[in-house]
């Protein structure tokens, strides 16, 4: 791995599981997720896998899953678009979903009070062939 791919995410309703689906996951940004696929073989067959995330020092368990989808405009067929998401999530692994809420206090106020979280952020980091570094970057704002 030559360069440490790295990307920030402001936590919100997902991030904490409290969506609609509980999901315990975010949307990984376009700029990196081409990288990541690469370097994770994501693709038809092998749609996810096992990652983990070091926070504090220690080591929880999560999934990087690529989604595909599929956007069709019911009135123009013309404007079919095709494309894939890719998700970190840990909505089935307890430690990870209470380190992550513990870890993220402040934001998870925020977006408890339902105001937008603008100012507290994750920062990943991958430092190993499946192991995100993850931080917390509190009271500063990114454009």
């Amino acid at each position: 791995m030559p360069d440490l791919l790295n990307f920030v995410n402001a936590p919100n309703k997902s991030f904490f599981g409290l969506d609609k689906g509980s999901s315990h996951s975010f949307t990984i940004p376009t700029s990196v997720k081409d990288q990541l696929i690469g370097h994770f073989k994501l693709g038809e067959g092998n749609l996810q896998t096992e990652i983990l995330l070091k926070v504090d020092e220690n080591e929880y368990l999560a999934e990087i899953r690529m989604g595909r989808i599929l956007n069709i405009r019911r009135h123009r067929i013309s404007d079919r678009k095709e494309g894939c998401v890719l998700k970190i999530q840990w909505g089935k692994f307890p430690e990870t979903k209470t380190k992550m809420r513990d870890f993220f206090k402040s934001a998870r106020e925020i977006v408890i009070k339902g105001e937008k979280n603008k100012t507290n952020f994750a920062k990943f980091i991958l430092e190993e062939e499946n192991k995100f570094l993850v931080t917390n970057i509190i009271n500063q704002r990114f454009v």
